[in-house]
């Protein structure tokens, strides 16, 4: 290990360079997009999971001839306005596949260092794939405009067919990738899910009230098949309904398979609900990515879903103090419990 001094004395001179190059090797493709490209900052406190999250997705191609011997990948997060936000935590950086183990470290809650084994000639393909996990900031005061997270990154390698003339040089790549980021509003949310799934919720904590008469909630089970997935809630109006005097869908967007299912409540204020109005004449249509809407009944019990379409699991009315979950804010308040194995939208008729 002789050459481990003037290793770490070149890979230091490197990282300093950062700044000034972008690449040094232009058969080494590197991106590193967020997932989503927008994220929504949670400002509830008092939620299961009231953070939301995005993804740094590294992946860096080889397209020499030969094999890139991948020494080290570091990233540090940054978030603007310094002032108005909390710190942009790095959650987790996780490689899978095996060919191409990484060995990741985070430090000081905004750094991560990985160091990766060979990464062979793109012929007959090779190209290696992770994601660094970032917790979105909350503000440390109110909301402020032009919010943003930076991903600031940097790759070094070596190979014999550099730009360099020396065969045992080093190569490098380095980039900054900025998502935007905006308040949780009382229409839309977007976050990455993370393995362990998580809840979101438009408005104050999915809480139907005066001032935000229709609200959703989703809770996204465990991942089972991928290490992460995104979610958007998307609130809109639409001209007529039976019951109501506002009437409103929400499309939820959340790729993939669950299990157990998707939990999601819908509410309704009772400001909102017509005088004389039954919950169980309340209609809710469905609408799947592909296909026709329907209508959607009750299931056969509260944790077994319909194959095919989404089901109530339940319906509460809160007409009095005597309901379960009864509070103050919910007085008079229509909610829906519905567990569903598709993404689609939902239509309160």
């Amino acid at each position: 290990m002789k050459h481990c001094k003037s290793f770490s004395f070149l890979l230091a001179a490197l990282i300093g360079q950062a700044a000034s190059a972008q690449t040094t090797d232009p058969f080494v493709a590197l991106a590193v997009p967020s997932v989503p490209d927008t994220v929504t900052i949670s400002t509830s406190t008092n939620q299961q999971t009231p953070s939301t999250y995005v993804g740094y997705v590294v992946t860096l191609t080889n397209n020499h001839s030969t094999t890139l011997n991948v020494l080290q990948f570091n990233a540090s997060t940054g978030v603007s306005p310094s002032t108005g936000l909390t710190t942009a935590v790095i959650e987790s950086a996780v490689n899978q596949d095996p060919t191409f183990l990484a060995n990741c470290g985070i430090s000081g809650s905004t750094q991560v260092a990985c160091d990766f084994s060979a990464l062979p000639p793109l012929n007959p393909g090779a190209s290696l794939s992770f994601p660094v996990i970032v917790k979105v900031p909350s503000y440390t005061a109110g909301v402020v405009s032009s919010a943003s997270i930076s991903f600031t990154y940097n790759a070094t390698f070596k190979n014999g067919n550099t730009s360099s003339s020396n065969t045992n040089s080093f190569g490098s790549i380095s980039n900054t990738t900025t998502t935007p980021v905006g308040a949780l509003s009382n229409v839309k949310v977007r976050s990455l899910v993370v393995k362990n799934g998580g809840s979101f919720f438009t408005g104050s904590n999915g809480q139907a009230s005066s001032s935000d008469v229709f609200t959703t909630s989703v809770t996204v089970p465990t991942l089972t098949t991928t290490l992460y997935t995104t979610a958007e809630i998307n609130e809109s109006t639409f001209p007529s309904c039976n019951n109501f005097k506002t009437c409103y869908r929400s499309d939820i967007t959340i790729p993939g398979t669950f299990s157990p299912y998707l939990t999601i409540l819908l509410r309704e204020d009772s400001s909102n609900i017509k005088p004389g109005t039954k919950i169980e004449s309340v209609l809710i249509e469905y609408f799947p990515a592909d296909g026709p809407s329907v209508f959607i009944g009750l299931c056969a019990n509260e944790t077994t879903p319909t194959v095919g379409q989404p089901c109530i699991a339940k319906r509460v009315y809160y007409k009095n103090k005597f309901v379960d979950g009864w509070t103050l804010d919910k007085d008079g308040d229509f909610e829906w419990t519905i567990i569903s194995l598709t993404n689609g939208g939902y239509k309160i008729n």
